[in-house]
This record gives C-alpha cells, structure tokens and sequence, in this order.
C-alpha cells in the first residue's frame, strides 16, 4: 500500500493546482514509486541501500578519509617501484608545505598557500590509492632494517599539518572524484644492473634454481653493498697470512662488515631470494665467517665482552676434574684469578665448553684499589676474577684479554660461537 501525502500550507489552507500540473506530479510520483519497487531485492528480502556520498564542499576533508587505525605492516604488501616513486614525490611535497607553514604561523600566505594545495592534492591522490591497495617500504641500511607503512591512517596523519592550514583559512580544494585504483603491475623481467655484485656460492643443500623469489633492485643494491664490504675485510684479513693481530684498517673494515652483514642474514634467514645465485642466511653466514670472526675477536670493547650474535665459551680443560664447593673451596686459586662457586651445589667440568654469561673488564678508573681486572662467570655459576692486567687502554678486546692473562702464566681460552 502506498501512502500518499498532501502538503498544507500554514494558514489552513490547500494549495490549488491546476489540473494539468497536478497531473504531472502524479505521473512523476508514480514513475519513482514503481523505480523503487523495481530495485527491490529478488526473493521479498527489503535491501538497505548506502547512501550516496555527499558532494566535497571545498574545506571537507578527503572522502577517502575513513581509516582510524594503521594497518599491521606484516599484513601489507611491499611497495611496487612506481608505486613508492609517487610516494616519495608525496612526501616531498608534503615536507616543503610543512616547512613553509611552520614559518607562517597564525598567518595566510600565498606562496605557503600555493605550495599547501599541490600538497594536499597529492594527499588526496594517495589517500585513495593506498585505502584501496596499502603497502610498505622494506629498507636494509647499514645501520639498521627500517619498514615504513603506506595505508590511508598514516597518510592522513602526515597530511595533518597542512590541511588544518587550509582548512582554516578556507582554501582547501575538493578532493578529485574518487576513481578505482589499478593494481600495480610487477615487471616482467629482472631488469640485471650494469655492474653486477660478485655472486655468492649456491649452498649444497640449497634449493634448485627457481626455488626463490627473485631479489628486488633495492635488494640487490644492498646486496652489493655488502659485497664490496666484505671483500674489503677479507682482503685486510687475508693480508696478514694467518697471523691475525690487531690491525686498526682490519678491525674498520670486519667491524662495517660485520654490521652488514648480521643485517643481511637476519633479512635474508626469513625473505631469501636469488639473482642468478640463492641468497639465503645461511649462505651469507657461510660468506661473512672470516670477518665476523675477526672483529668478535679483535673489537674494542670497554666493559662488557658479551654480544648480542655471538657466544662465548670458555674451555673448561684447564680446570677438567676439579670440584667446586660454594663460596671459596680448596681450588679457589688458579693462576692470578680467584674462582669461587655463586650457586649452592658443587660444580665440575669434565673439559667441555662451558657457556659464559657474564664477562667484564675493569680498568684502573673502575677499581678502587686501581688494578686492572677481568671477571667472567658461566652459565653454571663459576665466578672468575682475574687481576693484575696490563691494559694499554680504557678499550681492549677478547683476544687481548686472553693474551695478557697469558703473560701472568694464567691459561684461559675463549671463544666466540658466531648465532
């Protein structure tokens, strides 16, 4: 049934229409209550239908603008190249809008104004694409792995600043209509730089050809990266002909590439991939053994000689068969170091490595009595406490550690397990 209404004007008093014009508006209502009835769902079911989105006025914000949280960067897709190119153009326009607004504060100005609307349009552009298609950045640097995020809530949010500048002086531009955004297409073939990274040997049990990924161009760039590194390293190392010392241009060059390369392995352990060669964290482990090694060993530390991929064994063959009761016991004395139990049950070793949980030097500055010292204690309990080094500095390492126990007639062996 439908209900048709009349509309009464104040007063009391009907509207008259002339039969004609009447007949039109009865037309006309007929034709938009059988549209109605014509959309409806199929099967007698009522369908609420969206409805239809209000026309941008010049200060609304983007009509994309729907996100209230950040999307998890583990549930985004990386980047495609395009796609992060129109990004940085974003960002870039975005940081001169900012700079320039900050500098105008509380005041309107045309060129900030200028500059604030290019910006804002590239918000909107990237609002609309990203709501539909987020992404995120993958960066291995040197100095560490960073994962930057492109959904519509972190968007927005850097389109802030700008914004509320337009918005506040009336000069914010509708946003373009909205458009389905296309998936971003991969490229067909790799495409090979013109001077390609030496390539790491393919394990024996790695996978067959084809069985990874191939390493994106940011990728492989890094990959190069650490190439040139690490060959520097191992040429400093090998120059020394297996007499490894201190050496200040070595310990530079294992120390970049150790950075390198513990970035490297993490990525590549979870995300391998292959560029003619599979580059997977166990090959680079493999490849990055020798300057690892070296800078673990010969780094210059002041305090603390635990790290954080790396373990440190000590060779418990020199104490093998001795009992250690709690506190100081009758094999309390070894060498210049006093050895006493922190735990309540006897400790032996039969020679087998023993895991070091705690290792410290202390210098004339950290000591009262102003003697050097090395204190180191294992996973078991044994507490170490060595005296009388000769430290030619506040820094010292593993290796001479162990060297100038040696000169008090004191045999210790440690050494590092590469993670």
């Amino acid at each position: 049934m439908v209900e048709i209404s009349v509309l009464i004007i104040p007063g009391g008093k009907m509207k008259n229409y002339r039969q004609p014009l009447l007949t039109i508006i009865i037309i006309f209502a007929t034709a938009y209550i059988l549209t109605i009835v014509g959309c409806a769902k199929a099967g007698g079911g009522s369908d609420l239908s969206a409805p239809a989105a209000a026309t941008p006025t010049p200060n609304s914000t983007s009509a994309t603008k729907d996100a209230d949280k950040p999307i998890d960067l583990k549930m985004m897709r990386e980047c495609s190249a395009n796609e992060f190119q129109n990004l940085q153009a974003w960002s870039n326009a975005i940081d001169d809008s900012n700079e320039a607004i900050n500098k105008v504060i509380g005041k309107l100005d045309e060129v900030t104004t200028k500059l604030a609307i290019i910006a804002i349009k590239k918000c909107d552009s990237v609002v609309e694409y990203h709501t539909a298609l987020p992404c995120k950045r993958t960066s291995v640097l040197p100095v560490g792995t960073t994962v930057k995020g492109y959904d519509a809530f972190r968007l927005q949010a850097r389109c802030t600043i700008t914004e509320k500048y337009l918005v506040k002086y009336n000069k914010r531009p509708a946003p373009a209509q909205a458009s389905q955004p296309k998936p971003p297409f991969a490229p067909k073939v790799p495409v090979t730089p013109s001077q390609p990274a030496e390539p790491i040997p393919q394990q024996p049990d790695a996978p067959a050809q084809g069985s990874y990924r191939q390493c994106s161009t940011d990728e492989f760039v890094t990959l190069k990266t650490w190439r040139t590194s690490l060959d520097i390293a191992n040429k400093n190392i090998s120059a020394m002909n297996g007499n490894l010392v201190f050496n200040q241009n070595a310990i530079n060059a294992a120390t970049s590439a150790t950075q390198l390369c513990e970035k490297l392995i993490a990525y590549h352990q979870s995300q391998p991939c292959q560029r003619e060669k599979a580059y997977t964290g166990q090959a680079m482990r493999d490849q990055c053994k020798a300057a690892r090694t070296y800078f673990y060993d010969f780094a210059q530390r002041k305090d603390s000689l635990i790290a954080a991929n790396a373990r440190l064994y000590f060779d418990t063959a020199v104490i093998a068969n001795k009992s250690f009761r709690t506190g100081l016991g009758e094999n309390s004395v070894y060498g210049n170091c006093s050895v006493s139990n922190e735990t309540a049950d006897t400790i032996t070793y039969t020679g087998q490595p023993a895991l070091v949980k705690e290792a410290r030097v202390y210098t004339n500055n950290d000591v009262e009595n102003g003697r050097n010292m090395f204190v180191f204690k294992t996973e078991e309990g044994l507490k170490f406490e060595c005296y009388g080094l000769e430290y030619s500095s506040i820094l010292t390492s593993k290796t001479e550690v162990v060297r100038l126990l040696g000169n008090k007639e004191t045999k210790i062996s440690l050494r590092y397990e590469l993670n």
